[in-house]
C-alpha cells in the first residue's frame, strides 16, 4: 500500500495502475504459484507476501479514479452523482463475489473434486487452475478497461476548472435573476446595482493605474455604500414577497413557497482565507483563535486551534493544511489537530503574516501586512514569499503594498490582489515554466 501511494503522488494517474506492483506482480505471482511444489513452503510465504502487495495496489489506484470519474461525469451532465457512482461500485463488488464462488466451484467439478470422498489424482491440478490460473487470467483481463481510462492529469485540471467556471456562471445568472426580480418591486434596485458594478470598474483600473490612495479608499467607500443598498433591496424584496405568498395563500389548502434569506452559520469572530473543499466551507477565525469548518446545513465542526492568529490556508499534495499564523509568523503544517512548523517566515515579514495560496504541486505564496497596521505605522511595501514543498523559502516578489486575496490562475502563475498600488514583479515559478505574475486584479 505505501508504495502504491508513494507511486499515485510522483506519476500522472493513468500510468500508476500500469505499474508492475499493481498490475503485473499478481498474476505473474499467481502463475507461479501454480508451480509451486508442497516441499516448498518458504517460497510459498513469499509469493502471499509478494501478492499482498500487488493486490493492495491494484485495489488502490481504482479508488483514486473514482473521484475524478464523478468529476468528468458532473463535467458532462451537470449533476453531482456520488452515490450512484459508488453504488454502482458496490453492486458490481458484491455481484463479482456472488459469481466468484460458483465459478470455483464449476472448475473443482470439472477436475473431479468429490466433497464426500478421497480425491482422484487431478483434483490437484483443478485446485491450483482454479485458486491460480483463472484469477490471474481474469486480472489480466481487467486490464482492458483500465487501458480505456485516459483522464491525465493535465485534462483532470481542465474539467475542474471547467466545472468551477459553470458555478461560477450559474451563481451570477441566478444573482441577475435575483435582481431582476427585485427590480419589479424596488425600481431603483437597477441603478444601485449598476452604480456598484461602475464602482468596481473604476476601483479596477485605479489598482492598475497605481492611483492615489485616498481616491482609492474613497471610491472603496462608495462601493461600500452601493453594496449596502443592493443588499437591503434584496432583502426587503423577499420578505415583502413572502408577505404576499402568504397573502394570497391564507385560506388555501395548497402548500405555500417559504423565502428567506437566512444565515448560514452565525456566531463567529472575525473570518478569513475562507476555502471550500471537500463540500465544506474552510475558514479562519482570527479572534477565536481557531480554523474551522461550516457544513451545508450551518453546522461548525472546529479543525485546529491556532495561538497566535490563524489567516490563510491552503493544501499540499498529501492532503496536509497549511495555515498562515499571524503574529509568530509561522507557515504551520496540519494533520487533523496536530500542527508542526512547515516554515518560519520572521525573516520575511515586516508585519503579521497574512493571505496563503498553494498549488497543486504544493508551492506556497503568502503575504504580509508589511507594516504594524494594528500599531499605527506608516503603509510600508512588502514581500511574497515562496515556500516549497520542502519547507524552503525565498522571495517570490517584493514591493507590493499589502499583497492580499493570491490566486493560482489556470495557466499555473499566481495572481494577487494588492490592497493599494503595487509595481508589475516577475519571478520563476516552479515545478513549470510558466512565470509568477504579481499585477492588479479584480
Amino acid at each position: 500500500m505505501g508504495r502504491g501511494v508513494t507511486t499515485s503522488r510522483t506519476t500522472p494517474k493513468p500510468h500508476p495502475a500500469m505499474t508492475p506492483s499493481s498490475t503485473m506482480m499478481p498474476p505473474m505471482t499467481l502463475v507461479s504459484t501454480f508451480f509451486t511444489q508442497a516441499s516448498q513452503l518458504a517460497l510459498f510465504h513469499v509469493q502471499v507476501f509478494l501478492l499482498g502487495i500487488g493486490f493492495s495496489s491494484f485495489q488502490l489506484f481504482p479508488f483514486s479514479m473514482l473521484p475524478d470519474t464523478i468529476e468528468y461525469d458532473e463535467m458532462k451532465s451537470g449533476m453531482r452523482r456520488e452515490g450512484i457512482f459508488s453504488g454502482v461500485w458496490a453492486s458490481g463488488q458484491k455481484m463479482a463475489y456472488s459469481v466468484g464462488p460458483g465459478i470455483m466451484g464449476f472448475a473443482l467439478a470439472l477436475s473431479g473434486f468429490d466433497a464426500s470422498g478421497p480425491q482422484g489424482a487431478n483434483v490437484a491440478t483443478g485446485i491450483r487452475i482454479a485458486f491460480c490460473l483463472l484469477p490471474a487470467a481474469a486480472l489480466l483481463l481487467s486490464y482492458i478497461p483500465f487501458g480505456a481510462y485516459d483522464l491525465t492529469e493535465e485534462r483532470f485540471e481542465e474539467i475542474k476548472r471547467t466545472i468551477a467556471g459553470k458555478v461560477v456562471q450559474e451563481i451570477a445568472e441566478r444573482r441577475r435573476f435575483l435582481d431582476r426580480l427585485v427590480t419589479t418591486l424596488v425600481p431603483s434596485h437597477s441603478a444601485a446595482v449598476a452604480d456598484y458594478e461602475k464602482s468596481m470598474r473604476q476601483r479596477n483600473r485605479l489598482l492598475e493605474d497605481n492611483a492615489d490612495p485616498l481616491w482609492l479608499n474613497a471610491l472603496e467607500s462608495e462601493m461600500a455604500a452601493h453594496a449596502a443598498a443592493v443588499h437591503f433591496a434584496r432583502a426587503d424584496a423577499g420578505t415583502h414577497l413572502q408577505a404576499m405568498i402568504a397573502a394570497s395563500l391564507e385560506d388555501s389548502a395548497f402548500p405555500a413557497a417559504q423565502l428567506a434569506l437566512t444565515p448560514l452559520f452565525d456566531g463567529g469572530g472575525f473570518f478569513e482565507g475562507p476555502r471550500w473543499r471537500n463540500g465544506r466551507w474552510w475558514v479562519s477565525d482570527f479572534y477565536r483563535q481557531q480554523v474551522s469548518t461550516i457544513a451545508p446545513d450551518g453546522t461548525e465542526s472546529v479543525v485546529v486551534e491556532v495561538e497566535h492568529q490563524p489567516s490563510g490556508l491552503g493544501w499540499l499534495p498529501d492532503g496536509s493544511l497549511l495555515i498562515s499564523s499571524m503574529k509568530d509568523h509561522l507557515l504551520l503544517r496540519g494533520s487533523g489537530a496536530t500542527l508542526s512548523v512547515h516554515a518560519d517566515l520572521s525573516d520575511y515579514c515586516g508585519g503579521h503574516l497574512n493571505d496563503l495560496v498553494v498549488d497543486r504541486h504544493g508551492n506556497a505564496f503568502a503575504g504580509n501586512f508589511g507594516f504594524d497596521l494594528m500599531g499605527g505605522a506608516d503603509p510600508a511595501p512588502a514581500n511574497l514569499v515562496h515556500v516549497g514543498p520542502d519547507g524552503s523559502v525565498r522571495v517570490a516578489a517584493d514591493g507590493l503594498l499589502f499583497p492580499n486575496g493570491s490566486v493560482i490562475t489556470p495557466d499555473g502563475a499566481t495572481r494577487t490582489d494588492p490592497s493599494g498600488p503595487c509595481p508589475l514583479n516577475t519571478s520563476p515559478s516552479p515545478r513549470d515554466r510558466t512565470r509568477t505574475r504579481m499585477t492588479a486584479s479584480a
